[in-house]
Formats: structure tokens, sequence, C-alpha cells
């Protein structure tokens, strides 16, 4: 195998498929090694060999670092690829996400993990969830706070365009931004913008960027009957002009390990309703106009009630 695009097949595509390509291409030595290193990991659930032959042969770093970083972690084959191919004096693991909400192979990881010489996890209660799931790395383990530049947030929300649409006389200019995904959990937000209209709210409701989910949602918004008042704008590389000009912003994740995006919208002093996942508590404990809440309709409402109701001066009930 000479391409790196061939590695990252491997890597990425179910490993039976690749070995039945690889048959059927007549590479039956590499088919049969793939083959028996995945029987391998199902037997032992721990993908290392695997990934190791997967490397083999590729030409490796002759450079030793300082620093080795595996940043996209959770991700097995970086966690790997850091350890055993990369020469560096110190090695990092960088954990984005809160490993019990997902898929985490603990076996492997707890096998893996301790050969590094810190660990970073992107939120206090997302390192909770990786330390009760592997303890013994608790002394090498810290947390490091996702940043983002207020500087360069206000600058870029300068530069770029805002809404086309209008917002209805007296209304509220609501904000989402984020992948259209279950684990953002936009698929509530036709359900929370219908109660919001049937309590006569005028709003509507900007969702900035786009993925596998908004076909669902769009379904939602014409089942709920709010696809007027909820706008897609799809992907953008610069949604400060629209939090720039929101009313409140609204978060409605299933799980997280940092909210960036909570951040972002703190830069532009916003209203904002988030969800109960990792890292919100961290970001809105304590600041002026800020709810965390549970992911359910009616807590949703409550606190968006409470903020809109604070904007006009008036009791919403």
């Amino acid at each position: 195998m000479s391409s790196y695009s061939e590695m990252w097949k491997e890597i990425l595509e179910p490993p039976l498929k690749i070995v039945k390509q690889y048959i059927n291409a007549k590479k039956i030595i590499r088919a049969t090694c793939l083959a028996f290193c995945h029987l391998l990991f199902k037997l032992t659930d721990d993908r290392t060999l695997y990934y190791r032959y997967v490397l083999k042969g590729k030409a490796r770093i002759q450079d030793e670092y300082d620093v080795a970083i595996a940043y996209a972690g959770p991700f097995d084959f970086l966690t790997v690829y850091v350890l055993y191919d990369i020469q560096a004096k110190e090695k990092i693991q960088w954990i984005h996400f809160d490993v019990s909400k997902f898929h985490f192979n603990t076996k492997m990881c707890r096998r893996l993990y301790p050969r590094f010489d810190q660990i970073n996890v992107v939120s206090d209660e997302a390192r909770k969830a990786l330390l009760e799931k592997i303890p013994e790395i608790a002394h090498k383990t810290k947390t490091v706070l996702n940043t983002v530049s207020a500087e360069q947030c206000r600058a870029l929300a300068d530069m770029g365009r805002g809404f086309d649409a209008d917002i209805p006389r007296g209304g509220i200019c609501i904000v989402t931004v984020g992948r259209l995904s279950k684990e953002k959990g936009q698929d509530i937000i036709p359900e929370v913008a219908a109660y919001l209209k049937n309590h006569g709210i005028a709003f509507r409701w900007y969702l900035v960027g786009d993925g596998k989910l908004r076909p669902e949602i769009e379904r939602k918004c014409t089942e709920y009957g709010v696809s007027d008042e909820v706008a897609f704008l799809g992907t953008t590389p610069n949604p400060y002009p629209y939090l720039k000009q929101a009313d409140l912003y609204v978060q409605t994740s299933v799980h997280e390990g940092f909210c960036i995006t909570l951040a972002e919208a703190k830069v532009f002093g916003l209203p904002i309703i988030s969800t109960d996942c990792a890292g919100a508590h961290e970001q809105l404990d304590g600041v002026a106009n800020c709810h965390v809440v549970r992911r359910e309709v009616s807590e949703i409402c409550n606190a968006m009630f409470a903020e809109i109701g604070r904007m006009n001066g008036i009791v919403i009930v």
C-alpha cells in the first residue's frame, strides 16, 4: 500500500469491507493480515495492533520533538500514532468530549493513556467522566478549558454578512449555532418554537450550521407549524455577525465536552439558555441572564420566557 488515502480508508471504513475489497483486487496477503488484526480486536477490544499494522511501511518522522499532542481525542488511531510513531520528550493526550455519553474504548485507553505524560480535558465535568472510567490516571490529568479570542470574534462580526430575513415587529431574534446533529440536539427546537408561538411570542429562530439532522428538523417544523419561525442559514465560516445581531442564544446539546459556541455567545453579552451538558455550568453559572436547564421543552421554554419577559419588562406565564 503506497498512498495515504488508502491508509485513511483502512482506518475509517469498516475493516471487513476493506478486506473484501482487497480480496477482489487480489491483494490476498494484505487482506489476510488485516482480517487477522481485526479478529484480534474483536477478541481483545483493542485496535492497537490493527492500527500499527496499517501504519507499517509508512515513512516515519525521524525528528524528535519537545512535545507531541494527540489533539483530536478521544480518537484511538491518533493515540496509537503519537505513542508509537512520534518521537518526543513529552506526549500529551487531549480529550474534547464527555466520554460517558458515547462509545469509549475503556479497555484500550486504560492500557494506553497511562503512557502519556499528561492528559488534558476541556472541562471539569468531562474530566470527571474520564476519571470515572480510568481513575488511575488522575495524577496526570488536568482541565484545560477551550478559549476564544473575544477581539477576533468582534472583528469578524463586523466583517461578515448578517440576517437576510426580517424579524417580526416587536419580535425576538434567537440564534443557535452548530452542526445539525443528534449530539447537538436541535431536533427539540421545533417543539420549543411551537410552544413559544402558542404563547403569543413573536420571534424568528435562526439555525446557523448544517448536517444530517436537517431533514428531520425541517419535517418537525412543518409538523409543529413553525416553518416560518425557524430559519435554516446553512454552514458559514463566520457565524459572528449573527451572534452580534441576536437577542437570545440557545444551545440544545445532548452532550458536549466544552461547548465553544457558549463561549462565543458570551463575547457578545447575549442572554444564554443552555441544556445541562458538560462545560455549561463552568461557563454560565453566576453569569447574568444565563440559564442551564434540563433538556426538556418546558425547562427550555420557562428559561426563554424569563429572558424574553425581562427584555420586554413583562411576565410571561
